[in-house]
């Protein structure tokens, strides 16, 4: 099974570099694990990123023998095939300032037609940041050439599992393994997602939940066997195998995962340039027209904002997030009310909850005389305020 595993890392990845890159799987195979996720954001520790960093660092040198070449910033184009929509402004900048002082350690990875694979950061400072300051100096990067041309779902599908392997945030991760489900199964987004959940729930159901991790960890063969027996339909069936390619587990994707696509496009903007977590605009979602009794979009959108900035700049944990957030709501909304009013209630519902009954005469006499006399402070107390 560990060998199944340490193979198919050469098939996704190094087989998007060509024959010369084949030839040297067995040496670079000694030195690759298979990179594991940590965690539900999809980050991964440092030792495995450091694996994942030489990994590519031999790709790079490997096509480096062909010859780098300086290729202009302008002809360079984005991958729209690139599931990592996220470059924070932080990022870029930080980038800009290691370019600046250290030069460019390592050419770019270039498909044919001048299209990013690798080195999209470096190619967003150097447009935004160092070529209007210095257009001598940064007009070109360095540059190497994968010659192999791919389909459009084999790119994207390769480009996904590196990608994956890297650290991909839930956003970028769910807008990708969407695509890839979009070329086996002909459903939209929203079918994708209940036919996901209705599968999911199901299995719950029957209490087999568990098995899909289990079946995860399976060669190709046995995991498409155990697949075909968890009565899925042909839909069901593709979409799982989909997820599972990418080692993502269907349950997972379902709870935490294709949710993130339901976020306002100001929260996604957000995390893709602004930094702010996917835990925090899990929370900024709640500041809804409903959530807040307002009818305008608009102005709900100028709150959400504003909250956003907020969480950003104050680098709010979860928990402060979501009690932020929960405070706002309770400022806003048309059924809030302050600690005075809540006070208010509290000493009236004691009174109607007071019973008597327990109580003989010259206690009830005592505790009518108590309740007169708060009653003439009550009504001195309105009148001096009306006056």
């Amino acid at each position: 099974m560990v060998k199944e595993k340490s193979r198919r890392v050469d098939e996704d990845f190094l087989g998007l570099f060509g024959s010369d890159a084949e030839s040297q799987v067995e040496e670079l195979q000694a030195e690759i694990q298979r990179l594991k996720q940590e965690n539900s954001q999809h980050q991964l520790s440092e030792s495995d990123r450091h694996k994942y960093e030489s990994l590519l660092a031999d790709l790079r040198q490997q096509l480096s023998s062909k010859g780098v070449v300086r290729v202009s910033i302008k002809a360079i184009k984005r991958n729209s095939k690139q599931p990592r929509e996220t470059f924070t402004s932080a990022m870029i900048a930080e980038m800009a300032t290691s370019l600046e002082e250290e030069g460019q350690l390592d050419p770019i990875i270039l498909l044919p037609g001048e299209i990013l694979f690798d080195g999209e950061c470096r190619w967003r400072a150097a447009t935004e940041i160092l070529f209007p300051t210095n257009p001598e100096r940064w007009s070109e990067l360095d540059a190497v050439y994968l010659d192999q041309e791919l389909s459009e779902e084999d790119l994207h599908g390769k480009v996904l599992a590196a990608s994956i392997r890297n650290g991909l945030n839930p956003l970028d991760l769910a807008k990708a393994l969407m695509q890839q489900c979009r070329y086996v199964v002909n459903l939209s987004d929203d079918e994708v997602v209940k036919a996901l959940r209705n599968a999911v729930r199901r299995i719950e159901r029957r209490g087999e939940l568990a098995q899909l991790k289990e079946i995860m960890g399976l060669p190709l063969h046995d995991r498409e066997t155990r697949l075909k027996a968890l009565d899925l339909d042909e839909a069901e069936l593709r979409i799982f195998q989909v997820l599972m390619r990418f080692k993502q587990n269907p349950s997972s994707v379902n709870a935490n995962v294709f949710p993130k696509l339901k976020l306002p496009e100001d929260l996604k903007k957000a995390i893709r340039f602004d930094g702010l977590e996917v835990f925090a605009a899990d929370a900024l979602q709640r500041i809804s027209a409903k959530n807040l009794g307002l009818e305008a979009e608009d102005e709900v959108v100028g709150i959400r904002a504003d909250a956003t900035a907020h969480v950003i700049k104050h680098k709010l944990s979860k928990t402060e997030t979501q009690q932020y957030v929960a405070n706002l709501i309770a400022n806003y909304s048309p059924n809030a009310t302050s600690e005075a009013d809540r006070k208010v209630d509290r000493f009236i519902q004691t009174i109607e909850q007071a019973s008597f009954s327990d109580f003989e005469e010259s206690q009830l006499k005592k505790i009518l005389a108590a309740f007169n006399a708060k009653t003439r402070e009550l009504k001195q107390y309105l009148k001096s305020e009306k006056s």
